[in-house]
Order: C-alpha cells, then sequence, then structure tokens
C-alpha cells in the first residue's frame, strides 16, 4: 500500500503495479479479495487509476476484486500481462 499511498500523496494519477515477482504465498481466498480491493481503493483515495499484473494461477477468472474496488469507486484493473495492464492504463477511454 506505500506505493499507492506515494502516489496520491504526489498527485500520480495512474499506476502499474506488477506483483508477478512476488512469492511465498498462494491464491488469495474471496475474503483476502475482498480486504485487499478495499485496502487499495482507501489507500488510493479513489484518485489513482491502478492497473496490477499477477501470475496467472493467481487471477480470480471473474476479477471479484475489480467489482469490489469499482463498487467502492476505485477506478482499476488486474490482468496476466503487462502488455494488457498498461493498454488499459493508459487508454483515455476507460475509467
Amino acid at each position: 500500500m506505500d506505493a499507492v499511498n506515494f502516489a496520491r500523496q504526489q498527485g500520480i494519477q495512474k499506476l502499474l503495479i506488477d506483483t508477478t515477482q512476488w512469492t511465498g504465498h498462494g491464491s488469495p481466498s474471496t475474503l483476502d479479495r475482498y480486504h485487499l480491493a478495499s485496502a487499495f481503493t482507501e489507500a488510493s483515495g479513489r484518485t489513482v487509476k491502478m492497473s496490477m499484473v499477477v501470475r496467472p494461477e493467481l487471477m480470480d477468472p471473474e476479477k471479484f476484486e475489480v467489482v469490489v474496488a469499482t463498487n467502492r469507486g476505485l477506478s482499476g484493473n488486474v490482468f496476466d500481462s503487462e502488455k494488457a495492464a498498461l493498454d488499459w492504463l493508459l487508454d483515455p477511454n476507460t475509467r
């Protein structure tokens, strides 16, 4: 959350987070995804558009965490490819 807080405090409007090198944990549970989405939304102050890259095996096909974050006012999405994450982040037609 430090990077998200820093981006918000510095007025950075777009943030790509690459977690593909994070190790030592399994796929988050639905409850974990809920808490993470809520924490990212709060840290962003709803002012930072965020795109996250995760390892494919950690992706939730339904993107539950994205739904939670969007419902709380965060503009964010999750991808298993850096290119897709960056394309989405830079697309002016995405919120």
